[in-house]
């Protein structure tokens, strides 16, 4: 079981690192209720990320504002920024890195046991 579940997070990081790695947030907000921030690639390929489960942000928004408050300010604070690294951890956390040293992790697993993003 626990090799299985390597090989999955192994896929999953090929995945997010090929899709991600070199490009930058073109695009962030909420629709339809749900966050989403869209990356392009140096082709001008968009690549949308529809969000759904709570998000951590460093550097970290300031703490009293409310949740959704700080998700959209830590959104806007990785606005055209290039994505430098990008990878799964086996909690099904998404972690993404750009250039200047901030990162967001959206976390774990939904409600429904599939990846939230």
């Amino acid at each position: 079981m626990d090799n299985n579940r390597a090989s999955v997070t192994e896929a999953a990081n090929r995945v997010a690192r090929t899709l991600l790695i070199g490009t930058s947030v073109e695009s962030f907000g909420v629709s339809h209720q749900i966050p989403f921030i869209e990356f392009r690639n140096s082709q001008g390929e968009d690549i949308y990320l529809s969000i759904q489960a709570n998000m951590l942000f460093h550097p970290r928004p300031q703490e009293h504002l409310s949740v959704e408050e700080q998700m959209l300010l830590g959104m806007n604070s990785v606005n055209l920024k290039k994505v430098i690294d990008a990878f799964c951890l086996e909690s099904s956390d998404l972690e993404v890195h750009f250039e200047d040293g901030s990162w967001f992790q959206v976390s774990g697993t939904s409600d429904d046991g599939y990846e939230p993003w």
